[in-house]
């Protein structure tokens, strides 16, 4: 690299280290802020004591972990591990060379780390993440950088309220979407609990379930394939199915007692459906 292009690199670049003050189990050492030349080269963690953390502001750029490339843009977040003594796993970034990436960034320290990198749910094989509200942790980086940039303040005391803020953020996000997922699951096993119950009725239909649950059919259907793999309706299919299944091997009712006892009207349909199902008509069926 020759000067021209450390210069340019330099340019937009400004980073501070911390005086620990604190002596907790873990510190920021490290902070700073660089709107990357297109020009910069491929960054790796070159300390076997600093964990680095970075926010992207704007631009785009790559991080690859192992055999994976990862696209980065404005308001993700991305970690990368300590290097190891015997360089088993390179994780590495860079910036695009059409729209470079512009991040702060904070490395720490310390044998309790971990404890911040299990909060936000970071690991260095899951090493990124999307904020969903970024506006806060940015606004709070900042102002982090700013203060560091024009005054003289070096203290961690000082600095790891804004930092630390980072890992509370992801924590919060994360609580929330585990929440809604949770949510959905439950809901979603209230409404099996409710098809189990009543598809066996001949005037049983999708919008049964919306009327007893309140939502709208299309809700119904796109949650519940979000946590089953199946529509409602395929999973009632399913359930008619192998209890039609079930009567024939009993060999105690004919095709239509059947087809009326699992929710069908017309003895027809049914076995039209019970041979796109399982191959074979219920006739035939052993």
């Amino acid at each position: 690299m020759n000067d021209d292009q450390l210069n340019e690199i330099l340019k937009n670049h400004f980073s501070k280290y911390l005086d620990d003050d604190l002596h907790l189990g873990f510190a920021p050492r490290f902070i700073g802020h660089e709107k990357c030349s297109p020009k910069k080269p491929i960054s790796f963690n070159l300390s076997e004591t600093e964990h680095s953390f970075h926010f992207v502001l704007s631009g785009t750029g790559y991080m690859v972990n192992g055999n994976e490339t990862h696209r980065l843009t404005a308001d993700d977040v991305f970690y990368i591990p300590p290097k190891t003594p015997d360089g088993r796993r390179k994780i590495y970034y860079y910036p695009d060379k059409d729209d470079p990436w512009e991040y702060i960034w904070v490395n720490f320290v310390g044998k309790d780390v971990h404890k911040l990198l299990s909060c936000a749910n970071l690991t260095e094989e899951n090493n990124y993440y999307s904020m969903q509200t970024p506006m806060f942790l940015r606004q709070e980086w900042s102002e982090m950088i700013n203060i560091a940039r024009n005054t003289t303040k070096r203290n961690v005391s000082f600095f790891l309220p804004f930092v630390t803020k980072f890992f509370a953020e992801i924590a919060e996000e994360r609580k929330l979407i585990s929440l809604v997922s949770t949510n959905k699951e439950k809901t979603v096993g209230e409404i099996i609990s409710f098809i189990e119950k009543s598809y066996l009725r001949q005037d049983f239909s999708i919008g049964k379930i919306a009327e007893r649950f309140y939502y709208s059919i299309s809700y119904i259907s796109r949650i519940f394939k979000e946590v089953t793999s199946l529509s409602p309706t395929e999973y009632v299919l399913k359930l008619r199915m192998l209890h039609a299944k079930d009567l024939l091997r009993m060999g105690e009712y004919s095709v239509s007692e059947i087809a009326y006892i699992v929710g069908y009207s017309s003895p027809f349909y049914f076995s039209k459906e019970f041979k796109k199902y399982y191959g074979v008509s219920p006739s035939k069926f052993v």
